[in-house]
C-alpha cells in the first residue's frame, strides 16, 4: 500500500499522495480489507504524522497502520494519544517559559531592592 502510495517514489507520502491514494479503487478497498479508517484523510493523515514533519515514514505508516486497524475505538484512542503528546510538548515549552519569566521578575525585585535602599541611605544622609 505504501509503495503504491507513493507516487514520486521519495520513500515518504505527502498529505496529497495519501489523499491520492485513498481515491485509487485498489487502495481504497485494501485499506478497508484491513479495517484501516479512510473517512477524513487530514485527519488520519495528522495522527499517522507522529513527528509533524509534514510527510510519512515507512515506520509512521505500518506503526499508525497497525495501531488504527479495527474499530474507531483505536483511532480514538491514538487521536487522544496524539493529543496528549502535543499537550506535553506545549505545557514544557510553557514551563520554561515560565522559568525565564519567574528568573526576570526575581531580579527586577532585587533590583527595586536595590534601589529602595540607596533611597533610603540617600533620604537619610540629608
Amino acid at each position: 500500500i505504501f509503495e503504491d502510495a507513493d507516487a514520486d517514489g521519495s520513500g515518504t507520502l505527502s498529505f496529497e499522495e495519501v489523499e491520492e491514494a485513498i481515491t485509487k479503487p485498489e487502495i481504497y478497498n485494501k485499506l478497508r480489507m484491513i479495517e484501516f479508517p479512510v473517512d477524513n484523510p487530514k485527519q488520519i493523515f495528522d495522527l499517522l504524522d507522529y513527528d509533524d514533519s509534514g510527510e510519512l515514514t515507512i515506520d509512521e505508516f505500518i506503526t499508525g497502520c497497525l495501531r488504527m486497524k479495527g474499530q474507531a475505538k483505536s483511532k480514538d484512542l491514538l487521536l487522544a494519544q496524539v493529543a496528549l503528546d502535543c499537550m506535553k510538548r506545549h505545557y514544557s515549552a510553557f514551563e520554561k517559559e515560565l522559568g525565564a519569566l519567574q528568573g526576570k521578575l526575581n531580579r527586577l525585585d532585587a533590583t527595586a531592592r536595590a534601589i529602595t535602599d540607596h533611597g533610603e541611605r540617600v533620604f537619610l544622609d540629608m
